[in-house]
């Protein structure tokens, strides 16, 4: 598993969602609960997570799901329904998240929060033939190669590989720290994590994506100094009249969060001038600081959105 999404992958998420707001949307999105906060270990490398609920009943965007979602979401949404889990109905959220563990090394876990049967699971596990191993007093079962599951309560479920898992477990019990014990991880995520589809990236999360965003534009300046003031970033899409993206990238440095604005301003000017079928979209993009902070603006309401659908951009990333 990749120790971040790539740019393409959050974009994929974008155009998925943008698709279904093409029907109504039936429930409101539901925050990280503090049962899910409590399993995901520090320091994080990257969380994202989607509210399933409003997916729902979207024929558009279901049927358009398996081509348009990264694969790791289609492999884990196969895996649960094998497990007796109806992951249209089932599920209320699915929180991805990255964190690094003993020897600096990417661990990976899944947090599934919504209303189970424990009985229809159990008889899955039973016709498997999948019987528990026990760490402390979570019995895990290994559903999938490497990957172990363990039933935190009855509203929660925690995949991962044997470390990851184990991992998260020690912080659930209070071994080691969870995400709210980290102020810049827990803010970040505070101010995004209402939204129906968020993510928040650490550091050098935040570097990678900066430095994709802003392709040419980052090579007319030495990069190390605003490399250095980067702290994090947080994601969010909302709906409201259309969808709505917003990006958040937190820095250290009042006048380098001035540059990083102007090298995204300038990124964004260069592409529409290499990608003239992306300029409709582009031209829609806001980006200004506010403090220590640079913000990424973009919307699009439903009467754009089959040229969205119809654009090169749409056809690279789709395919």
């Amino acid at each position: 598993m990749p120790n971040y999404c790539s740019v393409e992958t959050y974009e994929r998420l974008i155009l998925l969602i943008v698709i279904s707001i093409m029907c109504p949307l039936t429930t409101l999105c539901k925050e990280l609960s503090a049962s899910a906060q409590s399993i995901i270990p520090v320091p994080v490398q990257q969380i994202v997570s989607i509210d399933y609920t409003t997916l729902r009943d979207l024929s558009p965007a279901q049927s358009l799901k398996a081509h348009l979602f990264p694969e790791i979401f289609q492999r884990f949404d196969i895996q649960l329904r094998e497990l007796g889990i109806d992951t249209d109905y089932d599920i209320n959220s699915l929180t991805f998240a990255t964190y690094r563990g003993a020897a600096q090394q990417a661990n990976m876990i899944v947090v599934v929060e919504g209303v189970f049967s424990e009985d229809r699971l159990f008889e899955h596990l039973l016709r498997k033939k999948i019987h528990p191993q026990w760490y402390g007093g979570a019995a895990l079962y290994g559903i999938s190669g490497d990957i172990e599951m363990t039933l935190v309560d009855g509203s929660t479920l925690l995949f991962g590989n044997l470390a990851a898992i184990e991992g998260a477990l020690d912080t659930l019990t209070g071994l080691t720290p969870a995400v709210p014990t980290d102020t810049s991880v827990y803010e970040m995520m505070k101010a995004v994590n209402s939204a129906p589809v968020w993510s928040i990236l650490d550091a050098a999360g935040t570097r990678n994506m900066v430095q994709s965003a802003l392709e040419k534009a980052a090579q007319i300046i030495d990069m190390s100094a605003i490399n250095r003031s980067l702290v994090g970033c947080g994601y969010s899409l909302n709906f409201s009249a259309g969808a709505t993206f917003d990006v958040e990238v937190h820095t250290s440095d009042l006048v380098l969060a001035s540059v990083v604005a102007n090298l995204i301003k300038m990124g964004i000017y260069l592409r529409m001038n290499s990608k003239t079928s992306e300029k409709p979209f582009l031209n829609d993009v806001d980006v200004e600081t506010n403090g220590l902070n640079v913000q990424i603006h973009f919307s699009v309401d439903t009467e754009r959105l089959e040229s969205v659908l119809d654009s090169d951009l749409f056809a690279a990333l789709s395919r």
